[in-house]
């Protein structure tokens, strides 16, 4: 991938479900619209060289939540990339690098969803995710603080 004009190595190290709850397909009206709310959410860890992305998926139908799905994707950046990052004691993850990275969190999320749904014989197998426009979600670069230890 080429953002900012520059390559980042990268390696997706993890991909985790922290939640899978479908509602009763009692509740579910294939007739009614299902409304899809999502949230992104990042976290560092220095010292590893890893970003995490957090992603959230809410459907809902006649405003009654019928899914809550939680996602997260770990990505180890090459050292001197991600040490490209810090400047000031800031590392700055630009908002095109946190986009692409949910680019990943949807697809992985989209057929997790799909399979676990499946898998549960619920009618949701049915509902696939749409597509996402991060452009509106996701709109500016994330900063976070560096902290150095402290030297004795």
């Amino acid at each position: 991938i080429i953002i900012m004009d520059n390559p980042i190595p990268y390696r997706i190290v993890e991909i985790i479900v922290n939640d899978f709850n479908v509602q009763s397909d009692e509740n579910l009206d294939k007739n009614i619209e299902i409304n899809v709310s999502t949230e992104f959410s990042y976290a560092v860890n220095i010292p590893a060289h890893r970003v995490r992305c957090f992603s959230k998926y809410i459907y809902t139908q006649d405003e009654k939540e019928v899914l809550a799905f939680d996602l997260t994707c770990t990505f180890e950046v090459r050292e001197d990339a991600f040490n490209s990052f810090i400047k000031d004691d800031k590392l700055t993850l630009d908002v095109d690098w946190l986009r692409y990275m949910a680019t990943i969190a949807v697809g992985a999320a989209r057929g997790e969803i799909h399979a676990r749904a499946e898998i549960e014989k619920s009618d949701l197998s049915e509902v696939i995710l749409p597509p996402i426009n991060l452009v509106e979600i996701i709109k500016e670069s994330a900063i976070f603080p560096v902290v150095k230890p402290e030297e004795n």
